[in-house]
């Protein structure tokens, strides 16, 4: 878009709720970050919310707490409490995943027990294995196919159905195996894998075909051709999610750094969505770098949302084409709303201020 152009604003988009995983930094590095973060929009936006309303997660939960956000099964906009006083979030909640993210495929399975399978990379540390970013492993798309192919005959050997959804992201149909209680991969990534392994009375099994998969790509053509060229290999596969079918789950526009937000909203997956519901915005930018205790591209990614996702939310505030917004951050163990409504009365005698964001650092 050129400078100064217009934006194709919906008029109709009253109320934004704009979803942030790991905006949140460590304790550790809070200062400093804070110090070096220009924001200007951010601060903007910031002063105009509420005291946040937060929710705490078990530090070993198989999912991140913006993991669940994203499934609609708890609405921290209904709670009534603060900061201060969050409890750990009840885990008891359906597994909805594998079933919505078929979908995105152009696949949608009328029956079984399926889960979402990624090929990926385990570093052996001294001890353990150490499951790496599958974001910062560059896979092509013949490569994952011939890998693929592989896997899916050793899948078939073992009475399972293995499809193909992309370079990435395959699918696993496992009736026998719905009791297994997976972990997210980034959940797990980063960690001795050993204590975010799957579990349950299939765990054995899986673990079986594991293995196989393993021994199978260890001398594979690909891997060989990617240790050859100095790239990381892929030697293994990440079980995760898990469904039976697929549930109602809240309709999320996905937003990069560099996104018109609301031509790109007007004109995408929300376009037929009511009018009057709120407009549900999910951004991953930040999580690569958080996960991966990269703070100096955190930094330039944050940075670069201030110029294009805050500055036009910021906009239509001013203009009052947006009356309601909800900032909502995380981390690994909690989730945090800011809330804004209505945007002209709001605190407007308020100092633009980031500090609310970076109170909830915790230790």
């Amino acid at each position: 878009m050129k400078s100064g152009a217009s934006l194709p604003y919906n008029a109709d988009m009253s109320h934004v709720e704009l979803l942030l995983p790991f905006s949140i930094p460590p304790a550790a590095l809070a200062q400093d970050l804070m110090r070096q973060l220009k924001a200007p929009y951010l601060a903007q936006l910031m002063k105009r919310t509420r005291s946040a309303v937060r929710q705490n997660f078990e530090a070993f939960s198989q999912h991140l707490p913006h993991e669940i956000y994203l499934t609609g099964q708890i609405s921290l906009a209904k709670q009534k409490n603060s900061a201060k006083t969050a409890t750990p979030f009840n885990q008891q909640f359906d597994r909805i995943g594998t079933h919505n993210q078929m979908q995105k495929f152009g696949l949608l399975p009328t029956s079984g027990f399926w889960f979402t399978l990624y090929p990926v990379h385990f570093h052996v540390a001294n001890d353990h294995l150490v499951l790496i970013d599958q974001r910062r492993t560059d896979i092509s798309p013949n490569e994952s196919l011939s890998l693929f192919e592989t896997a899916s005959a050793l899948c078939q050997e073992a009475g399972k159905t293995l499809v193909f959804g992309d370079a990435k992201t395959w699918f696993l149909r496992a009736d026998d195996w719905k009791s297994m209680e997976t972990v997210s991969k980034d959940m797990a990534c980063g960690r001795n894998i050993d204590i975010w392994m799957a579990k349950g009375a299939p765990a054995s099994a899986w673990r079986r075909l594991q293995n196989e998969i393993q021994m199978a790509w260890f001398a594979h053509k690909v891997n060989q051709e990617r240790e050859e060229a100095g790239q990381i290999t892929v030697n293994s596969v990440w079980l995760e999610a898990g469904s039976g079918e697929l549930k109602p789950c809240p309709d999320w526009t996905f937003v990069e750094t560099d996104t018109t937000l609301f031509a790109q909203h007007q004109a995408g997956a929300n376009a037929k969505q009511d009018p009057k519901a709120p407009r549900q915005l999910f951004c991953d930018a930040l999580i690569e770098p958080s996960i991966n205790s990269d703070w100096g591209q955190w930094l330039e990614r944050l940075q670069g949302l201030d110029q294009t996702v805050f500055k036009e939310l910021h906009g239509a505030a001013q203009d009052g084409l947006v009356t309601s917004f909800q900032l909502i951050a995380s981390d690994a163990t909690q989730i945090a709303c800011f809330a804004a409504d209505p945007l002209h009365r709001w605190k407007f005698w308020r100092k633009p201020d980031i500090t609310p964001l970076f109170s909830l650092v915790t230790p």
